[in-house]
C-alpha cells in the first residue's frame, strides 16, 4: 500500500505501532474517543 493512500487514521495507527506500548499510551491520552476507535480498529489490522 503506498503511503500516500493512507488515510490520517492508519497513519496514526502505524505510528503508534512504532511507538511502542508506553509511547503509544502517552499520544493515546490525548485524543478523543472516536479517534481511540477509529485509530484502534486499523491497530489490529496491521
Amino acid at each position: 500500500m503506498a503511503v500516500g493512500k493512507l488515510t490520517g487514521p492508519k497513519k496514526a495507527a502505524i505510528l503508534l505501532l512504532a511507538l511502542g506500548e508506553e509511547g503509544a499510551a502517552a499520544v493515546m491520552q490525548n485524543l478523543e474517543e472516536a479517534e481511540i476507535q477509529q485509530v484502534g480498529y486499523f491497530m489490529t489490522r496491521f
